[in-house]
């Protein structure tokens, strides 16, 4: 039998979600309308990234964070700043048609899927209140007379007591209350400039009150019609169950269980200072799903004001304590026993005061943290990380249990009268508390190739950081895709380089051109079906080989001239133009009779005197003095720079030549280039323009340049610095002995000192720091073992690839990388 009692008390004792959630109605595209008048907007934001921008830019961005919350020095309007953090997945790659690069990469993400990575959403949201029922009332008197309240109070009276009319006059009140509010929201994004907000409508707008309102659900887009469809039936997907220690949020999507930290509103449970971002770390702490929220309910000026004195007052009248009062009242005599809390607490408020004279904004601010987690362990454990990340910052955090529900109702945008836990704040410190920063993350497709192809194509690789969030490289910025890598030796410079070119081949009909040293990727060339030229040492070139058109002649006349033209001199106008007329003889030549040493007879004496180390037994006939060219560039080749690289000289020529010989190649498909040990590229005022010519050709045909070195001070003392300088990828090797070329790198590649900390503490062999664009961010390595197969340059991989490439097994490829994986 049903006992009506019981069902009676069961009824009384729970409530629905839907009295929880602050939100009426959907009144415009962008606004909606809260249960109390209120009326709410949202904006998205990336967030400021400030690592690595140094002390004096961020103390910029803090002046202007508080600038722009000085602006909203009003008790009618309120602010959410909300942190979701969302588990991912986040691999982002491509199609990879040799089967050793796709084996590779399904290894890659399988190791990437194996952990556990994040995505931060930011958000803010604006409430303004509807005015007090005194303002109320007069606003809507004076609309019935221009003559001041006397001569309007007769239509008021009029219009209050004709049902018809008063539906009118509501309607016209809150359209112009929307409209007062929308200058407001309109000026948001000004407000934070570097932020990237933009504002939530419709669908967005919805979607993401409903994510604060189910924390068991992932994010989506949720319609209604406005003004319509009443909110708090619509959103809210999640059944709520509260026991002693958790919430269990329950739907569709399952369970998670929701354990909250507030801080306590105690004077002692706050730090005696703030400093911008101090709560920024909670977040990262937590290895969970959680979400952050600081609600700010802004003062008038005179209430802050009264307030802050109030409690002044009260610190200085409790500074000698009840028994100190009772012991003067009964004794008559005066204590000098004063309770040495209470004189820090009222001079703290002084010291409030004073800020308010210099700002006159002031607000109540509510910080919240809550974990998301699908077991009550993982939560407990989350909730721990959080607690000591906020101790570390100075504050006393407390495991809401008996408030826990209304304290994780003040996380939604909009519901300011159930928290609890209001603590007053500067407008400092609240710029302080905001949550506005945020690192950048990159991009999960590459804009520009998927524009220049015409399909959306994926970054070129995706990096763990320290946060646990992704970071997805697209190494465009917008059409350029240039990078350096510089670091000390043995630090890893050929295997991220030879990652990155790896990577590169899941591009459509894309060509990968690596020019190698000690033969640090040749394994990688050879182990994906590439050809290696110059394994031997020796390449054949004959530059002369397959001209046809008046531009190749031309340019082979350049070449002609580099290798007659002095180290760092220039040659007369006299000898340039002998060297064309040769040329130009030579042109008319059999085929077969089209090479170097051809010219001696053909030029006069004293240029073919300054050919002759170039010819023959010359110092430098081995480079280009041959009747045949081998020198053939597939989809994936590696070029053996050892030779070349003895004489700096010879080098620059075969660099120009190999650059003749790719530009010829690209047709608009992507091409990447890889340069190791590029230090021969830096200096010489001939060298210096065409190697800015290279990477401005290579640009124009979706072809991209990445440079190796170590020469940190050759760049910062080169004229080829400028065209360096330009690259927008810098890939930063940790150096545990950076400070003492601080110098040089400062000059070279213009970083401050916050990023020498950086690049000095980051982790051997495991990270990277990327520098661009303003944005610093340390990138965590990881390649599986079957790439690290590829990418290994010691002696015992050399011998095991040597053994199978020798064995005359078909799969002689599978079988290296497996052994090498699995040992």
């Amino acid at each position: 039998m049903i006992s009506l009692a019981e069902r009676k008390q069961a009824l009384t004792a729970s409530r629905s979600l839907s009295e929880l959630l602050p939100w009426a109605v959907l009144l415009t595209p962008g606004v909606v309308l809260c249960k109390d008048g209120s009326l709410l907007a949202g904006f998205a934001y990336r967030g400021m990234d400030t690592e690595g921008r140094g002390e004096d830019a961020k103390a910029a961005d803090a002046k202007m964070l508080e600038r722009a919350v000085n602006s909203f020095g009003s008790r009618r309007i309120m602010m959410w700043w909300t942190v979701r953090r969302d588990r991912i997945g986040g691999w982002s790659g491509g199609q990879f048609s040799d089967p050793i690069a796709a084996r590779i990469d399904q290894a890659a993400r399988r190791a990437w899927d194996s952990q556990t990575h994040y995505i931060n959403h930011r958000m803010v949201w604006i409430l303004v209140a509807p005015p007090t029922p005194a303002e109320t009332l007069v606003s809507r008197i004076m609309q019935h007379g221009a003559s001041g309240v006397p001569g309007a109070l007769l239509p008021w009276l009029r219009a209050t007591f004709t049902g018809s009319a008063s539906f009118e006059n509501d309607a016209r009140h809150l359209l112009a209350r929307v409209n007062e509010a929308e200058t407001l929201f309109e000026r948001i994004p000004t407000l934070f400039p570097d932020a990237g907000f933009s504002r939530l409508f419709d669908r967005r707008l919805l979607g993401w009150l409903n994510a604060l309102a189910s924390p068991a659900n992932p994010y989506h887009p949720v319609h209604v019609r406005a003004g319509i469809e009443s909110l708090d039936t619509v959103l809210g997907e999640n059944a709520l169950d509260q026991s002693a220690t958790a919430m269990r949020m329950s739907g569709g999507a399952g369970e998670r269980y929701v354990g909250v930290l507030s801080i306590k509103n105690l004077p002692e449970s706050w730090p005696e200072e703030t400093w911008p971002g101090i709560l920024d770390g909670v977040i990262d702490a937590a290895d969970a799903e959680c979400v952050f929220s600081l609600g700010v309910r802004f003062l008038d000026p005179q209430e802050a004001r009264a307030f802050v004195k109030q409690r002044r007052q009260h610190m200085l009248n409790w500074r000698k304590g009840m028994s100190g009062y009772i012991k003067e009242s009964l004794m008559n005599v005066q204590t000098d026993a004063v309770d040495s809390e209470m004189d820090v607490y009222a001079q703290q408020a002084g010291q409030a005061l004073e800020d308010l004279a210099r700002t006159s904004v002031a607000g109540h601010v509510n910080p919240t943290f809550y974990v998301r987690a699908a077991t009550p362990q993982a939560m407990e454990r989350a909730l721990a990380d959080a607690s000591r990340a906020l101790h570390v910052a100075g504050f006393q955090t407390l495991r809401e249990r008996i408030h826990q529900i209304s304290a994780w109702a003040g996380t939604l945008p909009g519901q300011w009268a159930l928290p609890v836990r209001w603590v007053y704040a500067s407008g400092a410190s609240i710029a302080d508390f905001a949550p506005i920063r945020g690192a950048s993350s990159g991009s999960t497709s590459n804009r520009h190739l998927s524009k220049m192809l015409g399909s959306k194509q994926p970054p070129l690789a995706t990096f763990p950081t320290l946060g646990r969030e992704p970071y997805w490289l697209e190494h465009h910025l917008r059409d350029v895709g240039n990078g350096v890598i510089i670091g000390p030796i043995g630090t890893g410079k050929s295997v991220l380089g030879g990652w990155m070119a790896l990577r590169f081949t899941q591009y459509p009909k894309s060509r990968v051109i690596i020019f190698d040293k000690d033969r640090s990727l040749y394994k990688l060339v050879l182990g994906c079906s590439g050809q290696y030229l110059g394994e031997t040492g020796t390449i054949k070139i004959n530059p002369f080989q397959g001209l046809a058109s008046d531009e190749d002649w031309s340019w082979v006349k350049g070449f002609v001239a580099d290798l007659l033209r002095p180290e760092n001199g220039v040659l007369e106008q006299a000898d340039i133009n002998a060297v064309n007329t040769a040329c130009q003889r030579l042109r008319s030549l059999d085929p077969t009779d089209q090479r170097l040493r051809s010219l001696t007879a053909l030029l006069p004496a004293r240029l073919s005197e300054k050919l002759s180390p170039w010819i023959g037994d010359g110092r430098y006939a081995g480079y280009f003095d041959y009747a045949d060219d081998a020198m053939n560039l597939s989809a994936l080749t590696g070029i053996a720079m050892d030779e070349v690289l003895r004489h700096r000289q010879a080098a620059r020529a075969f660099m120009d030549l190999a650059f003749f010989r790719i530009s010829r190649l690209l047709d608009g498909s992507p091409v990447y280039i890889h340069i190791e040990e590029a230090w021969f590229l830096i200096g010489g005022p001939q060298f210096e323009a065409k190697l800015d010519d290279w990477l401005r050709t290579l640009r124009k045909l979706n072809g991209t340049v990445v440079l190796s070195t170590q020469a940190v001070s050759e760049l910062a003392a080169s004229k080829s610095f400028p065209v360096i300088a330009s690259i927008p990828n810098r890939f930063l090797l940790p150096n545990p002995d950076i400070r003492t070329q601080a110098e040089g790198y400062k000059a070279a590649l213009g970083l401050n000192d916050e990023q020498i900390d950086i690049v000095a503490g980051a982790k051997p062999k495991g990270e990277v720091v990327l520098v661009r664009e303003g944005t610093t961010r340390v990138l965590d390595v990881r390649i599986p073992p079957e790439g690290l197969a590829l990418l290994r340059a010691d002696a015992e991989a050399n011998d095991v690839f040597a053994r199978w490439r020798n064995s005359g097994a078909d799969d002689w490829r599978i079988r290296y990388v497996e052994e090498l994986s699995k040992g």
